[in-house]
């Protein structure tokens, strides 16, 4: 009888960055542990930025009764892209992959991007991920089997050079060579994607491998961004992250002309215009109160509280009204910031590159869930 030959299994590290996390994280951790990858070929790297909640004795308690090569829980006051450079830092073996600390995934994923690695020498494989609310972390099983069925496979993958880190493989070849921008507070991963392919990299996602990001209004901390990043992170980078947002509204818009897409997107995107607003309604109030003119001066008080009253309606009181503030310290300063880069990319738009690429198959393209 001919002897099968046996398969060798690299060490993967697997970087999960997590932040008050409490009420969903084991969910995440039973999906690692799930896996059909051998666990003594997984080495975990956690890196919590500072949990108020029992984020990190979930964590502990969980990885101590676990069967994987090791594991390591950091806890350190970090951005997101400090905490995926720290994983970097600590990761043993040949790949890391980046793991959402709310993303459940099947159980062969880990597999499967490996298949891929090896069967197209491509060092960046992410999975497809779709975005879900639930009620509560009790809902995640029942959401997974309602949408489980719904997925559509296909045996290629798609090329990219725009990829989130949800879930997604990397080489230690890239590893190497390069690392997160800690000011990018958010779209890091965007940087990070675009910078791999100015360096030659491939990047594909295949709906091969599946899986869910799973979010809850009720959660506080459920989304990381907005009115849950502090004031500082929100700060910065700010320049940065107003050339990137440029960017990808002229690129990712599907219209030719560069002023149409910006014109497109602030017509879609009121929000921005509403910050915009806050200036030259600001300096009509000043005139009124230079001039005397009770009319004039009291239409930026009002413009406030009509504003103040709208996040009230739809976010209760104390969320509302910081909903608001933050409209004033963080969105005219990001909003004017993004505005001039849109002006600067009207004048002379740099030649960006096309968020997807190509597919491995001319006449099947990969079903993307999201």
């Amino acid at each position: 009888m001919q002897r099968a030959e046996c398969r060798v299994y690299p060490l993967i590290t697997v970087g999960i960055v997590v932040f008050n996390r409490e009420w969903i994280i084991e969910k995440m951790l039973r999906s690692l542990q799930s896996q059909t990858y051998p666990h003594n070929r997984l080495f975990v790297v956690v890196v919590d930025g500072g949990s108020k909640d029992s984020t990190v004795k979930v964590m502990n308690d969980f990885l101590a009764k676990s069967d994987f090569y090791g594991y390591e829980v950091i806890v350190e006051k970090t951005n997101i892209p400090e905490a995926r450079n720290l994983c970097i830092k600590k990761m043993q073996g040949e790949f890391i992959i980046f793991w959402d600390s709310d993303v459940v995934v099947e159980s062969t994923s880990l597999v499967t991007l490996l298949d891929i690695h090896e069967k197209e020498k491509i060092d960046i494989v992410g999975s497809e991920i779709t975005a879900v609310f639930v009620d509560s972390a009790d809902k995640v099983d029942q959401k997974w089997n309602e949408w489980i069925p719904t997925v559509v496979r296909s045996d290629n993958y798609v090329e990219r050079n725009i990829l989130a880190t949800a879930h997604i493989l990397i080489s230690r070849k890239v590893t190497d060579q390069l690392h997160f921008d800690p000011d990018l507070t958010f779209g890091e991963d965007r940087d990070f994607s675009l910078r791999a392919i100015q360096r030659g990299f491939k990047i594909v996602s295949s709906d091969r491998s599946v899986g869910l990001d799973i979010n809850c209004k009720t959660q506080k901390y459920s989304n990381i961004y907005g009115l849950d990043m502090s004031l500082k992170e929100s700060w910065r980078g700010m320049r940065k992250k107003g050339g990137q947002q440029a960017e990808i509204i002229i690129t990712e818009s599907g219209i030719s002309s560069a002023s149409k897409s910006v014109t497109a997107f602030f017509r879609k995107n009121k929000r921005y215009l509403t910050y915009l607003g806050y200036i030259p309604i600001l300096a009509l109030s000043i005139c009124g109160l230079l001039i005397q003119n009770i009319y004039l001066s009291l239409i930026f008080p009002g413009y406030f509280l009509s504003l103040a009253l709208m996040q009230i309606v739809t976010k209760g009181i104390k969320t509302g009204l910081k909903a608001t503030i933050r409209s004033i310290i963080i969105g005219i300063p990001t909003t004017y910031v993004l505005l001039y880069y849109c002006i600067k990319y009207i004048i002379k738009t740099p030649k960006f590159a096309p968020a997807i690429i190509q597919s491995n198959n001319s006449t099947t393209t990969a079903t993307n869930p999201n």
